[in-house]
């Protein structure tokens, strides 16, 4: 098994402050476009992997946005989540698309799994109003 590259190995390739490479990463505070482009350059070099669990049991969140879904096969919906991928991306996040069928069973399962995840934020589409649920997705903002 290979090696992963560290945090302390792309801020010194880089040459920036592990606290600038913090902040690339969990994209919370503005960085210089040169500055920028050195970490990139870096990572890339390095084939460095940011690890998505430290970050979330240091309190952190993970870049998911969740998306309920009734129905994964409604057309109209496809679109709705082409959308919102459209800007998660440039908010450098990802989507996490859960169909729960209107089931409020599974509304309750995702909205845990998802509070667990930490995820950044929920779109619920026409959920069967399961007060649970939406409790702990009112939660995750």
């Amino acid at each position: 098994m290979t090696r992963r590259a560290t945090i302390r190995e792309v801020a010194r390739l880089a040459e920036v402050s592990l606290g600038t490479i913090s902040n690339y990463l969990n994209n919370n505070k503005p960085i210089a476009p040169e500055t920028r482009d050195r970490i990139e350059s870096a990572i890339d070099q390095l084939g460095f992997i940011p690890n998505a669990g430290v970050r979330v049991m240091r309190g952190g969140r993970s870049h998911a946005i969740a998306f309920l879904i009734p129905d994964s096969g409604n057309p109209f919906l496809v679109e709705v989540a082409r959308g919102i991928e459209d800007v998660a991306i440039g908010a450098r996040h990802v989507v996490v698309t859960c169909n729960t069928d209107g089931d409020r069973e599974r509304e309750d399962h995702y909205a845990r799994v998802l509070s667990e995840m930490r995820v950044v934020g929920a779109v619920a589409m026409a959920m069967s109003a399961g007060e649970t649920a939406l409790r702990r997705l009112e939660a995750l903002s």
